[in-house]
C-alpha cells in the first residue's frame, strides 16, 4: 500500500474518494515528448494548417450543449452508454460546454485537462478537444503525465511509425486501462503528426529524491548526466493551498515528505511544456493530467507560469458529482476556469473534489 493511499484510509469517508484520487494519480507513469526533425527524432514539426490534416469525427467535437445532463457515450463506442455530465463556467457557474471552453482559452498558451483517472466522459472530452485543436490554425502538441521522460524515445519511435504498437506497449510499460482512455490520445497524434511531449519525471528517480534526504541540488549531483536530464533543473516546495489541500490529505507526518515527490512531479510537467515552447513558440500545449495537480490554477499550472513569463493558461477541471448532484455548488467555484461535473461510474468512488469546508 503507498502511502496516499494508505491516507485514504485513515481520513473520514468524505475525504477518503480525494486521496484515491490522489493515489491515482501518484501512481501515474508520465508523458511523451514531441515528435520533432534532428537529433530528437520523429517525425518534424508541421506548423502550417494545410499541413496538418483535419481530425475526423470534428463535428462531434464541440461537445454538447448543457441545458441539461447529458447522458454520453465511450470514445470509439457511441452507443454505450456513461454517466451523464454537465459543464460549468468555473467562476459564474453558468453552463457551457466544450465549444465554450475553447473559446474561453483562445489566445492560451496551455490547455490543461484535468482528468479523473479512468472516467469514460472525461476520455472522451479529452479527445473531442483535442480533435478541435488539431483543426485550428495554431499548431498544438500534447502533454501527457501518463508517460515519463525516459520513455521519450520509444514514443518517438512509435509515432513516427518506427516501432509496432506491442513493442511499444511493452517499452512504456501500458496497462489495461491504456485502450480504452489514452490510446486514442495517441493514435490521433501519431496519424496526425502531432508532437507528444513525455512531460513527467520518472517515478524512480522521485521516489529516490523523497527517501534520499538530500536537498535537490545535491540528489541532482549524484545523478549521471543522462537521468539528470529526466528531472527538472529545479523543484520549489511552494506553502500555497495546492500544499494544504495536500497536507489536510496525507496528515503531519507523511504529508511533507510526500509533498516532495508532488512538488517534483509538478515541476517537471510545468518544464516540459515551457521549454518546448521556447523552442516552438508558435505551439500552443494541451497538457492531460490528474486534476490534483491543476486545481485553483495551482501545482503544474502555477509552475508553467513561473517559467513561461507572459504566458497564459486555462483549465477544464473534471469533478465528480457529491451524493449524486450535478448542480454547481459554491465550493465549486474556482476550482477550473470550466468545471466538468460527472456522475461517478458504478465502479469507481466518488471523488470530490470541492473544497472542504
Amino acid at each position: 500500500m503507498d502511502a496516499c493511499t494508505a491516507a485514504g484510509h485513515r481520513l473520514r469517508p468524505r475525504v477518503r474518494g480525494t486521496a484515491l484520487l490522489l493515489a491515482a494519480l501518484c501512481c501515474s507513469p508520465a508523458c511523451a515528448p514531441a515528435r520533432r526533425a534532428g537529433p530528437a527524432g520523429g517525425a518534424a514539426l508541421s506548423g502550417s494548417a494545410a499541413s496538418r490534416p483535419a481530425a475526423r469525427g470534428l463535428d462531434r467535437a464541440a461537445g454538447e450543449r448543457a441545458g441539461a445532463p447529458h447522458p454520453s457515450a465511450a470514445p470509439g463506442a457511441d452507443d454505450e452508454p456513461v454517466a451523464p455530465y454537465v459543464f460549468y463556467e468555473g467562476t459564474s457557474g453558468r453552463r457551457t460546454d466544450l465549444e465554450g471552453f475553447l473559446r474561453l482559452a483562445e489566445g492560451a498558451s496551455l490547455l490543461a485537462f484535468g482528468e479523473l483517472h479512468g472516467d469514460p466522459v472525461g476520455s472522451r472530452m479529452e479527445l473531442r478537444l483535442l480533435e478541435s485543436l488539431v483543426r485550428h490554425p495554431k499548431p498544438v502538441a500534447l502533454a501527457l503525465e501518463f508517460f515519463e521522460r525516459d520513455m521519450q524515445a520509444d514514443l518517438d519511435a512509435y509515432l513516427a511509425g518506427r516501432t509496432t504498437e506491442a513493442d511499444f506497449l511493452r517499452s512504456t510499460r501500458r496497462d489495461d486501462t491504456y485502450a480504452r482512455t489514452h490510446r486514442p490520445l495517441i493514435e490521433l497524434c501519431r496519424e496526425h503528426r502531432v508532437p507528444v511531449l513525455a512531460a513527467n519525471a520518472p517515478r524512480r528517480l522521485v521516489s529516490a529524491y523523497r527517501s534520499s534526504g538530500l536537498g535537490y541540488p545535491e540528489y541532482l549531483a549524484g545523478l549521471d548526466e543522462r537521468e539528470r536530464s529526466y528531472l527538472p533543473a529545479t523543484t520549489t516546495v511552494l506553502d500555497d493551498r495546492h500544499r494544504e489541500r495536500f497536507m489536510q490529505l496525507m496528515g503531519p507526518e507523511r504529508g511533507p515528505s510526500f509533498f516532495k515527490s508532488m512538488s517534483l512531479w509538478d515541476d517537471a510537467m510545468a518544464e516540459s511544456a515551457a521549454a518546448f515552447q521556447r523552442a516552438h513558440p508558435e505551439y500552443r500545449v494541451l497538457l492531460v493530467v490528474g486534476s490534483f495537480h491543476v486545481t485553483e490554477g495551482l501545482g503544474t499550472i502555477a509552475k508553467y507560469l513561473a517559467r513561461a513569463p507572459g504566458a497564459s493558461a486555462k483549465t477544464l477541471l473534471m469533478s465528480h458529482a457529491n451524493d449524486g448532484s450535478l448542480s454547481f455548488e459554491d465550493a465549486d467555484r474556482g476550482l477550473g476556469d470550466v468545471l466538468l461535473k460527472v456522475s461517478p461510474p458504478a465502479a469507481l468512488p466518488v471523488v470530490p473534489l470541492a473544497r472542504e469546508p
